[in-house]
């Protein structure tokens, strides 16, 4: 059963918690970071990109959350 006045970003706080993502720097990697910043997390974003990865950090830093671009290759 869902609590109809506690919004949905109130339940599932990160307030105090650092998010990794990579793939950061575009599609659903920068949707699911600028996501985890809305719910109070601060973000290390990784991507190959460093233009996208800097747009997304500045998206984040409007929210108030803290950002860290990181350029990177994840791929074995």
């Amino acid at each position: 059963m869902s609590e109809p006045d506690v919004p949905v970003l109130e339940r599932f706080s990160l307030a105090g918690k650092v998010a990794l993502v990579t793939g950061a720097s575009s599609g659903l990697g920068a949707g699911f970071a600028v996501a985890l910043a809305q719910a109070r997390a601060d973000v290390v974003l990784a991507a190959r990109r460093r233009a996208g990865l800097e747009a997304v950090s500045r998206e984040i830093e409007k929210l108030g959350r803290s950002a860290l671009a990181v350029q990177t290759d994840s791929t074995p």
